[in-house]
């Protein structure tokens, strides 16, 4: 087992150098931070089977990086992409006035699907939309469960931000 001390000294030494590789591959920043602490996890276990060795970390931290970034590049081109416009009652008239205020929430629901990556799309539209699990989300996407909850909980935070009091 690799004392914790150890562990945090690497991903404080490696964590900023690998997320820019790997989101050079993926471009996706969400991605990129899920594949990186997927790294680290993967380390983690290697570790406690087999001793680490410092010559050779860098280079297992990077090649662990480049394969888990090609892994998921093979499972987005399976993913197909969401349209903008998949919630017609989005398409709302804004003749009646007490509609506006429905209308500017919902319009700002879309401009925010706009600014997510395809892959969180199409997990907000299969979670909100499809009514689907997350387990049968990350059934049908190739994505481990812990993704998809902490993607929904982001898209959540996103559309409702916590309150300063």
């Amino acid at each position: 087992m690799v004392e914790k001390n150890i562990i945090t000294d690497l991903y404080t030494r490696y964590h900023r150098r690998l997320r820019g590789y790997i989101l050079r591959i993926v471009r996706s920043g969400e991605t990129a931070d899920d594949l990186t602490h997927d790294c680290f996890l993967n380390m983690i276990h290697y570790a406690q089977r087999h001793p680490l060795d410092d010559r050779n970390l860098k280079s297992f931290l990077f090649t662990t990086a480049h394969n888990l970034s090609l892994n998921y590049m093979k499972r987005y081109s399976r993913i197909e992409n969401v349209p903008l416009d998949f919630l017609p009652e989005y398409q709302l008239s804004i003749e009646i006035d007490p509609w506006m205020a429905l209308y500017e929430e919902e319009n700002s629901y879309v401009s925010g699907l706009q600014a997510m990556d395809e892959v969180s799309r199409k997990i907000f539209h299969m979670k909100y939309r499809e009514r689907l699990t997350t387990g049968q989300i990350a059934g049908e996407l190739g994505m481990s469960e812990r993704t998809i909850r902490r993607r929904v909980h982001r898209m959540l935070e996103f559309f409702n931000p916590p309150t300063r009091q």
